[in-house]
């Protein structure tokens, strides 16, 4: 059973990298992108932003670091217990205090 992510921004430059690595290891790639396209071979596109969490074991934060707080307040409460959040912005006090 292929394990499960979603990408959120994953249709910025980390994003993309970040789907194009986890499909090369054999995951199942659902992304959502409110601020740009989404491209690549592969990815289940996501139409809301906590449509696309429900059912992920990892969830990947590639979002700019002025919207990661607001994200992780909206998606928190959604995600699936056990599931993994990975949140990559270089800013962390902001983040931490979400």
């Amino acid at each position: 059973m292929k394990k499960k992510i979603t990408i959120i921004g994953v249709g910025g430059q980390m994003g993309q990298w970040f789907a194009k690595y986890f499909l090369a290891n054999d995951f199942e790639v659902t992304g959502y992108d409110s601020e740009n396209k989404i491209q690549g071979k592969g990815i289940i596109q996501s139409d809301s932003l906590v449509g696309g969490i429900l059912k992920a074991d990892y969830v990947v934060l590639c979002t700019p670091t002025r919207r990661t707080p607001e994200i992780i307040r909206l998606i928190a409460k959604e995600m699936k217990r056990g599931t993994y959040l990975i949140e990559i912005s270089s800013e962390k006090s902001k983040v931490v205090a979400s």
